[in-house]
């Protein structure tokens, strides 16, 4: 099923990180997006491009950690559920500290 295979990915892109293979992790988390984006179901899509967003964060790429999450919370909005304070983390880290706070308390 497509649905497992991108959930798979997925999972075995957050092993990679944990390890410490940030560019095996990426390319995993790539991959699961591209599979869920022919599902296209937010549950399937938001998960890698979160993913995506904490490897960049780890690698101190802020505006692009920005830029995933705001795509993830943009299809989480859609689908009425909740990744929104994901993306308050590289907002609170650039300093940027009124906006976080309206994710954080966004319902």
């Amino acid at each position: 099923m497509i649905s497992d295979r991108a959930r798979a990915l997925n999972n075995a892109g957050i092993v990679a990180r944990v390890q410490g293979d940030h560019a095996g992790a990426q390319r995993l988390h790539q991959e699961s997006l591209a599979v869920a984006r022919e599902l296209d179901e937010p549950r399937h899509i938001a998960p890698p491009l979160a993913n995506l967003a904490t490897i960049a964060m780890e690698q101190a790429r802020y505006e692009d950690a920005e830029a995933l999450l705001q795509e993830a919370a943009m299809v989480e909005r859609a689908s009425d559920s909740h990744t929104l304070g994901n993306l308050a983390d590289p907002l609170r880290v650039r300093g940027d500290y009124a906006a976080a706070r309206s994710l954080l308390e966004e319902p």
